[in-house]
């Protein structure tokens, strides 16, 4: 990698890298240019020659790391014999081995990031780059982040902006040692920084702490000016108001310019090079009313005047077939399907009508701006129409998940994936009375109300429907399609006498044809009696806090949980009654005040439970529990214990605000936690293990950070995956790579 002595970042960095740099000049080469800095040459350790042949000390690299190891003059790689976890050693093939599964310390390799962001050199008062959205059942983060991406691996790591209308904008996180660019990134609509270009510096190295950091997120504004045509021709005059977006495309900052009613344009902007899309507009018989590409690539390098821009030169003709698992489908019942192309750098949509025909099977065809589009059909749109036969009945299926659209396409062909499933429903084991579900199929009834089994993907959160019919005399069946993956059956809220929720068994993989499957509604009773006993038995009750103290059953596999409210007729003991599915249980004792109580690691709910007499032992919170249980047992008799805890920098990481999060699933009232993960993947076998962290008691500096779960034994590569971003003042933002991989025995 070659970097030139003359670039240089529009940002000024505060100070050099490394304490003790200097500079060393060559008698022989004279020199007028005043010296260079290591940042300015985009190194970070060794000795390096400037323009005039002067050699600079760009300092050493952290420990862990060499210098060349990510390029020349920059620190990288990794030092085997001191990243391994404690107990293990390192063999010649950078594997760490000779520890125990059960006390695997994981510690993070990272250095303070903190400083100010400023606008104009002076501080942005204000609150807008964070917003917190509570719900009843959860709380949407809309956050902002310094973005680090690290120059030669690409890797990216995160740190929050926090923001107050005293103090301005701040940052703090902890990044792994590198050399990084650094983006200014939000996802708050709300933010007073939003659409400016994020980069913010182009070299920014990272081998000691860096505290005191000032940033600034001004951006040089030149003029830019021009003229819109329609098709070559002037742009008709039309009541707007008309937009035009430019995106950068290396940053995706924008900015937006408004259109005068004969097609002229004039605002400020900023240098770089973008892509420019039509936002769309009202109707009138000349001027799209969608949003699309009007130009891929215009430069700006300063004011720009007499630009011109075509909204429809950049069209292109698509046509193509829709295919099932490779084979036509040679019918009449596409219907009221779509394909849907999606365009990857605005979200602008284009839809297209199905054909279909017994002789040549389904097509489409229709008009597309040049762009990047993945492909969906839709075969449903949910109104009660007949279901298409062979396909997934769903808002969208992937058919392709990316298209380079440059020119012409007529032979594009788009295949969903989709298998058939059929079964019955029971209801513990009996037949559903027949005639009692909704048909979409009923004279009678309302067409777009039906019953149906959604079948939920288990890693997408998609769903499909699949319709269940009751009049055939053979009790509650269903018959659809879906595409491969792994699936949670949960019979919906409405439409049918049943009561709502997932049935039996938990998970259902699709890799194949599937047609005697058997979902069964049943749940168990559940009651009985709970004390408490340890410090916090007199606590253990209290409600004061909104949330009454409740058991929690959860499925080892699908992390499904379901609550079991506990009513307190006492100060230390209370009563619980409930139904839950069957399945085998890893069961808890939560409540705000006391921490955590495991009640069983395997309880097995085959029928009703009525007189259970529990006992939990429970201590106090400072503040409040972490979110999300324990680890479930083991889901295979193969898989081992295995158990840890997380430092930083071989410290304790102490308290967080919010651990995790959680969510519903989609007609239900089954709770699923998101807590932070330890995720093991052994990439030989494709298998991936993910063990939830606790972060301590949530309100201590001296909480200690576990994480516990099972996985077959094998070499793994290791990584924390932290999705909630009140993580990020604590721990790297997601994920985290522990190098080198590591031997579970």
């Amino acid at each position: 990698m070659r970097y030139s002595s003359l670039r240089k970042s529009w940002v000024v960095l505060a100070a050099v890298l490394v304490a003790g740099m200097g500079c060393k000049s060559d008698p022989e080469k004279p020199c007028e240019e005043p010296p260079s800095s290591c940042e300015a040459l985009e190194r970070n350790c060794g000795q390096v020659p400037d323009a005039c042949g002067r050699v600079l000390e760009c300092g050493t690299c952290a420990v862990g790391q060499t210098c060349g190891g990510g390029a020349e003059g920059l620190c990288g790689g990794s030092d085997c014999t001191v990243e391994c976890p404690a107990g293990y050693t390192c063999t010649a093939d950078n594997t760490c081995t000779g520890g125990t599964n059960r006390t695997l310390a994981l510690d993070f390799k990272t250095f303070s990031v903190a400083g100010r962001l400023l606008r104009d050199g002076a501080p942005i008062l204000d609150d807008t780059c964070l917003r917190l959205d509570h719900h009843n059942t959860s709380t949407d983060i809309l956050a902002s982040f310094l973005v680090l991406t690290e120059v030669t691996r690409g890797t990216q790591h995160s740190v929050l902006v926090e923001c107050s209308r005293e103090q301005g904008w701040t940052f703090r996180g902890q990044v792994p040692p590198g050399a990084y660019r650094v983006d200014f990134q939000t996802h708050n609509f709300f933010c007073s920084q939003k659409g400016l270009p994020p980069r913010i510096a182009e070299f920014f190295s990272v081998q000691s702490d860096r505290e005191d950091e000032v940033f600034d997120l001004s951006a040089r504004a030149v003029t830019v000016e021009g003229w819109l045509l329609l098709g070559g021709q002037p742009f008709p005059s039309a009541e707007g108001p008309y937009r035009l977006r430019f995106t950068e495309v290396r940053t995706g900052a924008t900015f937006e310019l408004s259109l005068a009613a004969d097609g002229t344009f004039r605002g400020d902007g900023t240098p770089g090079v973008y892509r420019v899309d039509w936002l769309g507009g009202r109707e009138h018989p000349e001027v799209p009313t969608e949003p699309r590409l009007v130009a891929s690539t215009v430069r700006i390098d300063g004011p720009m005047e007499g630009l011109t821009l075509d909204l429809t030169r950049l069209e292109h003709e698509v046509a193509g077939t829709i295919t099932r698992s490779g084979q036509p489908i040679l019918d009449t019942t596409c219907g009221t399907t779509t394909v849907r192309f999606v365009e990857r750098f605005n979200g602008a949509t284009r839809t297209f009508q199905a054909r279909c025909s017994q002789e040549q099977g389904w097509s489409f065809a229709g008009r597309l701006p040049a762009g990047t589009y993945r492909a969906e059909v839709v075969t449903s749109p949910f109104d009660g129409t007949a279901a298409v036969v062979g396909l997934p009945e769903a808002l969208s299926t992937v058919a392709l998940p990316s298209l380079e659209l440059r020119g012409d396409t007529a032979t594009l062909a788009l295949d969903v994936k989709a298998y058939a499933v059929a079964g019955r429903i029971l209801n513990g084991g009996a037949e559903l009375p027949l005639g009692a579900c909704e048909s979409a199929s009923h004279p009678e009834g309302d067409p777009a109300r039906y019953s149906y089994v959604q079948f939920i993907n288990e890693a997408t959160r998609n769903g499909s429907r699949v319709r269940v019919d009751c009049t055939s005399g053979t009790g509650w069946t269903f018959t659809g399609h879906v595409a491969p993956g792994t699936y949670l059956l949960t019979i919906p809220s409405t439409h049918g006498p049943v009561a709502p929720g997932f049935v039996a068994p938990a998970t259902v993989e699709v890799s194949g044809d599937r047609k005697e499957l058997v979902a069964d509604l049943q749940r168990h009773e559940v009651a009985g009696r709970i004390s408490f006993e340890g410090e916090g038995a007199s606590a253990a009750c209290l409600t004061d806090t909104g949330l009454p103290p409740h058991l929690l059953f959860m499925e080892p596999r699908s992390r499904r949980s379901q609550l079991v409210e506990i009513h307190c007729d006492e100060p230390a003991a209370g009563s619980f009654r409930g139904e839950i599915y069957p399945g085998t249980y890893w069961v808890y004792f939560q409540s705000r005040r006391t921490k955590n109580a495991e009640l069983f690691s395997a309880f097995v709910m085959d029928g009703p439970r009525t007189d259970l007499a529990l006992r939990a032992v429970v201590t106090l919170l400072p503040s409040r529990p972490p979110v999300g249980p324990p680890p479930p047992p083991p889901p295979s008799p193969d898989d081992t214990p295995i158990s840890g805890t997380l430092t930083l920098n071989g410290g304790k990481i102490g308290p967080v605000r919010e651990c995790g999060w959680h969510t519903y699933w989609p007609g239900t009232t089954i709770r699923v936690d998101h807590p932070p993960l330890v995720v093991l993947t052994d990439e030989r076998r494709g298998r991936t293990y993910r063990l939830p962290i606790s972060c301590g008691d949530g309100g201590s500096e001296g909480s200690v950070w576990t994480f516990s779960g099972w996985a077959t034994p094998g070499t793994y590569r290791v990584e924390v995956e932290a999705t909630s971003p009140l993580l990020l003042n604590r721990i790297p933002g997601n994920p985290y790579v522990f190098n080198p991989t590591i031997v579970i025995p």
